[in-house]
């Protein structure tokens, strides 16, 4: 399990979020192991962008929990330009 990261920002969830992630288990048809990487970026930003949040985790029993924290969301919300290709 990973452990739960709070995000103070709307900014902060994003960049969380769109992480680059290293894929692994993958094989090739012959079974070989590829190594493959996933980037998530906006290609361009729209007038107007809807964000939902899910806020849940895994607790330690095992069971899916909220995670209540506040969450402040910037006005105006600035995108970083690492996240637009």
């Amino acid at each position: 399990l990973k452990p739960l990261v709070r995000h103070q920002t709307v900014t902060d969830a994003l960049l969380h979020s769109m992480q680059d992630e290293e894929i692994e288990g993958l094989r090739r048809s012959s079974g070989a192991a590829v190594s493959c990487d996933k980037y998530t970026m906006f290609d361009a930003l729209p007038p107007v962008l809807v964000v939902q949040l899910k806020r849940f985790y895994i607790d330690a029993d095992g069971r899916v929990a909220k995670d209540a924290s506040p969450v402040t969301l910037e006005t105006p919300l600035l995108i970083p330009e690492s996240l637009v290709s």
